[in-house]
């Protein structure tokens, strides 16, 4: 780990994670939101499309949003 080496978070290293979970609210860490809703309804209605017999885009893109806490070294500005 990053402690055993003596390295902390931020002083050290940047720390991002995915997903945005309550956890990486409490522990400030900075994190990729993506729509799980979105991804949830998107992959529902390509497989509905499929079962169907109908053809589905062979990618989707989705937005996500950066969310910027303590770990990387960056307070967003107030």
């Amino acid at each position: 780990s990053l402690h055993e080496h003596g390295l902390s978070v931020p002083e050290d290293m940047a720390l991002i994670g995915f997903d945005d979970v309550q956890a990486a609210r409490y522990l400030g860490l900075t994190t990729v939101h993506s729509p799980m809703r979105e991804m949830g309804r998107v992959a529902a209605e390509s497989a509905i499309s499929l079962l169907s017999g109908r053809s589905t885009p062979a990618e989707q893109v989705l937005p996500t949003e950066l969310v910027v806490r303590r770990s990387c070294g960056i307070e967003k500005r107030k």
